[in-house]
């Protein structure tokens, strides 16, 4: 809405008014008129492309059930250890970034998980909490614990550890007012 109203008033910037559409009658508007409906005109459109950037936080019902993610190659990412990820979170969470995307799996070679993941900005008037590695009662409690607080479930996911056992994976964000 706020694109389309930004266009009318940059259309009558530019043709200066003197428009008819049906029930719609737009008068001839002065030089100084102009050019106020043209910095009108490009206020609502950068609102609009602003609050399309911006995330929509569904209701507090909403749930996203976990999913099976099969390991797949990427150049986005480096498969990293657990420890390399926490030290990796700590550094980018300092620079303003949350975990947007996070796959695991088991390294047959090595025994141990690997996780791979992609950042992305924080959005404004946003808390990200992020759990990688949980067992099913783990995620439970923390998804139960999160939602109570008022975070949504962003995503959530499951990989197979190396004992065999699904490993939970999850992101919640919550609107911060």
């Amino acid at each position: 809405m706020s694109f389309m109203l930004g266009a009318l008033f940059i259309a009558i910037s530019l043709l200066g008014g003197g428009i008819e559409l049906r029930e719609l009658k737009i008068p001839q508007v002065g030089k100084v008129s102009r050019i106020l409906s043209c910095f009108m005109g490009f206020g609502f459109i950068g609102l609009a492309i602003y609050f399309s950037q911006t995330p929509s936080f569904p209701n507090e019902n909403t749930t996203v059930e976990p999913k099976m993610v099969k390991e797949e190659s990427s150049e986005v990412a480096e498969w990293m250890t657990l420890a390399e990820y926490e030290q990796k979170w700590a550094v980018e969470n300092k620079n303003g970034y949350y975990l947007d995307k996070i796959n695991g799996r088991c390294d047959s070679d090595s025994g141990s998980e690997l996780f791979r993941a992609e950042w992305k900005p924080r959005p404004l008037n946003t808390v990200v909490r992020t759990n990688i590695h949980m067992d099913s009662g783990t995620y439970e409690s923390h998804n139960d614990n999160n939602i109570s607080e008022g975070y949504y479930v962003k995503s959530t996911n499951i990989f197979k550890a190396c004992s065999g056992d699904d490993m939970y994976q999850a992101i919640w964000f919550k609107k911060n007012n």
